[in-house]
């Protein structure tokens, strides 16, 4: 056995000093690695998760940019179909001038309309579904291609498919604009399904010198077809260069009613009219309720040709509709997290051994500072040896300052405890000084807040009973924890007055025994200034609701009051209707009377209006002099009745004795799929649309059927 002694002491201590430095470094080094294995388990998960984000939002946006570009497309192909149309009629303007010019001397005007006739009755467009069309100011028809056995007849009262007298409003068009466009409703002679109405647009042009007029028009169809054969084109271009992340084009097999099933229309492995059910892609329900979903299958991948499982994602346009789709497949993600496992593993290889290496370099360097300063302690050791007796002086010396220390700090201590006392009477806060939840004592500032006449009243009551009974429990809670931080709680004067305080607590020793001082501060004076803050922020919320012209609520309170009203009418199965209000002719009122009339006569409406619905009816400024009227809880019926006697009342008014003016109403119901207003109202535009085109100064009432 090793005997220990002052000389081999210091080497023992260096032995045990390196073994417990070793075990340590082993004990780090261990923790070390387990806790970067721990860590990168963890972050590979995330990483796996994220990188599943970033592809699933990836692929939306190649989706979004097709949609994008589709909308574009659609915007554009209306604008190309006014442009050509109208180019093409003054085209045909331009020929019909110069033959006028050449024989207006020598013929008759019956005689050039012939020659006009005959140079413009062969032009065909678009696949023969297009052609010039002439017809006289009155009303007789003069060149019809596709139909010559009407030409030289009346048809001033020809209708489209629904209803409306085209050929009146042409010659109104011409007669006031000299030009213009008009949309109507046919049916397509090359159409699929014959019965099938398709809007078209119509430009014509007035030929004055003849007193005719000649148009053309185009489907709305057939310019859209030409946007949709773009995309195609475009999407199939962009498969050839990418084939892994492949676009696809397909629209919902209109021959399956329950829509569970999609025909291709562009894909890189499958031909046009393949059909792809939901059993093998997944469930297409979302896709139907909320255009857009995200599917997990497994499918073909064309550069392994095997099936894989994939991510998909699927958005509806409603216009074309159409479903653009693309995706990933998740062995290629594998394939990236995997070459991301490996970086990641030789990073933190390199990281443990750095690790391990410093540790050893940090113990070597301290295992040789240790022994340094073990050399340098033992010659101070035996240093010490030979001056015990001056150290033993110097500590009864020590001990001497230490009693004045001591001595010293009493008295500053008194003086502090003097200090406590001055602060306590003098100061504006309450405090209260608590032993055992029971009050020892309160300054002057403290019995007078809470309504006690001497202090004597307030000393041995209990901490709770100063605190209202909702505020009791939270103090409880701070007094058992010692709680220093301020906190707010409802005090209880006296004579039962609740009112709210900042409170904060500490302990501090007295006479040898711990005891709870509490400063309480009265922030009622605050809270009411709370209190105006917020109904100051309320009054800003309600003015940016409000239309400053008129005074009643604009279209932001529209939109948002309406989320409500929907809900609220589906969920209990009310009634709701809503009727829109446009002043005819308003524009000619401010040019012939100016802008500060047109202000007043909107003033007056909104007056008549307010003055003849129910309170619990609501009516808004929608802009201009377009204005909406809610009818909750209201069958169309009943509205209709209010609506025609307020329409009564303004078709009597007369502005300032002299100014009168009328309105026209459309009004629609609540229908039991409408997820949000804007159906409802648009049912409510097209009817007054109708009024409009009807004559004026009428409601009419949007019918579903």
């Amino acid at each position: 056995m090793i005997q220990l002694n002052e000389k081999n002491i210091g080497k023992f201590n260096l032995l045990i000093t390196f073994v417990i430095l070793t075990i340590f470094a082993i004990i780090i080094s261990i923790f070390s690695v387990n806790s970067r294995i721990n860590d990168f388990e963890l972050l590979k998960t995330n990483v796996k998760n994220e990188f599943i984000q970033q592809n699933k939002i990836s692929i939306k946006n190649r989706v979004e940019q097709i949609i994008s570009l589709i909308q574009n497309q659609d915007e554009q192909s209306i604008y190309y179909l006014k442009s050509t149309i109208k180019q093409r009629v003054y085209n045909s303007h331009n020929i019909a001038q110069k033959i006028y010019e050449k024989y207006k001397e020598t013929k008759t005007q019956e005689e050039i309309i012939e020659l006009v006739k005959e140079v413009l009755r062969p032009l065909r467009y678009d696949n023969g579904t297009g052609y010039m069309f002439m017809a006289s100011l009155n009303g007789i028809d003069l060149l019809f291609p596709v139909l010559p056995q009407v030409e030289n007849t009346d048809i001033l009262n020809l209708q489209d498919a629904r209803g409306n007298f085209v050929i009146k409003e042409e010659i109104d068009i011409v007669k006031k604009h000299q030009e213009g466009y008009i949309k109507d409703y046919w049916t397509k002679p090359n159409a699929i399904d014959k019965t099938m109405i398709y809007p078209k647009i119509t430009f014509i042009k007035i030929f004055k010198p003849l007193n005719l007029y000649i148009g053309t028009g185009m489907y709305i169809d057939d310019a859209k077809e030409k946007s949709k054969d773009y995309i195609k084109e475009l999407v199939v271009q962009m498969n050839k260069q990418d084939r892994l992340n492949y676009l696809t084009i397909s629209e919902f097999n209109r021959a399956d009613v329950s829509k569970k099933s999609l025909t291709i229309i562009i894909h890189p492995d499958l031909a046009p009219g393949s059909i792809i059910k939901d059993s093998v892609i997944g469930d297409l329900s979302t896709l139907k309720s909320k255009d857009e979903t995200y599917l997990y299958y497994k499918f073909k991948n064309l550069i392994t040709q095997q099936n894989e499982y994939k991510t998909t994602f699927l958005k509806y346009h409603k216009s074309w509709k159409w479903v653009i789709e693309t995706g990933f497949y998740s062995n290629e993600l594998d394939k990236a997290i995997t070459l991301w496992e490996k970086k990641q593993s030789e990073l933190i290889q390199e990281q443990v051994y750095t690790h391990i290496f410093l540790l050893l370099l940090f113990g070597s360097i301290l295992l040789a500072l240790i022994y340094l300063i073990n050399n340098f302690t033992q010659n101070i050791f035996y240093k010490y040896q030979n001056d015990v007796s001056k150290k033993e002086l110097a500590l009864k010396n020590l001990n001497e300052n230490l009693e004045n220390k001591v001595k010293t700090r009493t008295l500053e201590l008194q003086e502090s405890s003097d200090n406590f006392k001055f602060l306590f009477d003098n100061t504006i806060e309450a405090i209260g000084i608590f032993q055992n939840n029971i009050c020892i004592d309160i300054n002057e500032a403290g019995f007078k807040l809470f309504k006690f006449k001497t202090k004597e009243d307030a000393i041995g009551i209990k901490t709770t009973d100063f605190i209202a009974p909702d505020s009791i429990e939270l103090v409880k809670q701070k007094l058992s924890n010692y709680h220093n931080a301020l906190y707010e709680v409802n005090a209880l004067k006296r004579d039962g007055e609740i009112f709210p305080v900042l409170v904060k607590g500490y302990t501090r020793t007295v006479k040898g025994e711990q005891v709870r001082v509490i400063s309480l501060f009265d922030i009622s004076g605050l809270k009411d200034k709370e209190i105006q803050l917020q109904l100051l922020n309320k009054e800003l919320t309600e003015l940016t609701n409000i239309d400053p012209l008129t005074g009643i609520y604009n279209r932001r309170y529209f939109y948002n009051i309406s989320k409500d009203l929907i809900a609220l009418s589906k969920r209990e199965n009310r009634e709701l209707s809503l009727a829109i209000i446009d002043i005819d002719d308003f524009k000619q009122i401010n040019d012939t009377y100016g802008h500060d009339i047109g202000d007043e006569i909107l003033k007056l409406l909104v007056e008549k209006v307010a003055k003849n619905i129910r309170d619990s009816d609501i009516i808004i400024r929608f802009g201009g002099e377009e204005f909406i009227v809610i009818f909750p809880n209201t069958s169309t019926k009943e509205a209709v009745v209010v609506i025609e006697k307020i329409r009564e009342i303004v078709s009597l008014e007369k502005f300032m004795n002299a100014i009168s003016f009328t309105i026209s109403i459309g009004i629609s119901k609540y229908q039991k799929d409408d997820e949000e207003i804007e159906p409802l109202f648009k049912r409510a535009d097209l009817a007054l649309y109708r009024a409009k085109r009807s004559g004026k100064n009428r409601i009419n009432i949007y019918n579903l059927k």
